[in-house]
């Protein structure tokens, strides 16, 4: 196995825990008191960017394995979701008071409704290793630039009941982001030095402009459902908080929560509504529902985060298949110590 890249987790941890938050106020609040277009959609791109940044790897003289990387998806995305999905649609149908059949909880998890993120995630990664292995296979560079234009494209321009199986057509907008992270990562010791430092400065105050023209305009920046009112506009932003998050993780000192749930974020992914739907119910019944003092919000967060990191343990330490790993990370952890 190789060695992990410390920003990385750093990075996804950060993202993970505004995911959290971003839960924790919609079922404890009931509404999103730090409006979506502010953060949210810029972490979950921050995810697709990731993803894309990994696939690239340093030439070692071995060419792109596309089956590889295929039973790496089914393994590592694919299964988890069929397994949690499925041990969780029940509860959680019951839990929102939408149960209706069975039948229909079945056919929200085969049609890849039950968790847009991670449908989308394996679709994209998909594409993109079908467009990386083919630009290997005939030695065409432009095969993977002209891939990223025409999903995006296509994102927005085919109308189909097709393209919502398995979010498809959001899958087909984060392709870009895939390649803009396979691109930072060939690219990253000429990129990396422009966001260290005070450089991250403009880019933050560039990031705040922009949001303040698309709330000024009353844009949609919604992922899902897929609602955005100018790519171009959300492409600029969402790839500046990209870059801020990096630049922040890469000069951050590392914390063992952080990378922790940076390492595991697909399972904190799976937790991250019903955790916070389960702890803003027993809030509740303890007498400290929300009242309009903000103070009780990230007390709720900081159990949310606290119970979502005691599953996330156990469901590794014990049960690491279900994610598909072979063995616990954090066996793998104390054993490289």
């Amino acid at each position: 196995m190789g060695k992990r890249i410390g920003w990385i987790d750093t990075a996804r941890g950060i993202s993970m825990v505004l995911i959290l938050y971003f839960h924790t106020e919609m079922y404890y609040i009931g509404y999103d008191f730090i409006p979506y277009g502010l953060y949210v959609s810029n972490v979950l791109m921050a995810f697709f960017f990731i993803s894309g940044y990994l696939f690239y790897k340093e030439d070692n003289g071995s060419s792109f394995s596309l089956s590889t990387k295929l039973r790496s998806i089914a393994r590592g995305i694919i299964m988890p979701y069929f397994i949690f999905t499925t041990a969780m649609a029940l509860p959680k149908a019951v839990a929102h008071n939408n149960f209706t059949s069975l039948s229909e909880l079945a056919a929200n998890i085969i049609m890849g409704r039950a968790s847009w993120f991670v449908t989308a995630l394996a679709v994209a990664e998909i594409l993109f290793a079908i467009a990386v292995a083919a630009s290997e296979r005939y030695k065409a560079r432009w095969i993977l630039p002209l891939s990223a234009v025409i999903t995006a494209v296509a994102a927005f321009h085919i109308h189909c009941e097709a393209i919502f199986v398995w979010n498809t057509n959001i899958a087909l907008m984060a392709v870009l982001y895939l390649y803009c992270g396979y691109v930072y990562h060939q690219n990253e010791t000429k990129i990396a030095s422009y966001i260290y430092g005070i450089r991250l400065l403009p880019i933050l105050i560039a990031v705040i402009l922009i949001k303040w023209y698309e709330c000024s305009d009353n844009m949609s920046m919604l992922v899902f459902p897929l609602d955005i009112t100018s790519f171009p506009v959300f492409f600029i932003d969402t790839m500046l908080s990209v870059v801020f998050i990096i630049g922040i993780s890469k000069i951050a000192p590392a914390t063992r929560l952080l990378t922790f749930i940076g390492r595991n974020s697909i399972v904190y992914y799976f937790l991250c509504g019903g955790i916070p739907l389960t702890v803003s119910y027993g809030m509740g019944r303890i007498g400290l529902p929300y009242g309009g003092n903000h103070l009780t919000v990230v007390i709720t967060f900081i159990i949310v985060c606290a119970v979502a990191t005691i599953a996330t343990w156990a469901i590794c330490r014990y049960i690491p298949f279900v994610t598909g790993r072979r063995k616990s990370n954090i066996q793998q952890s104390s054993q490289n110590k």
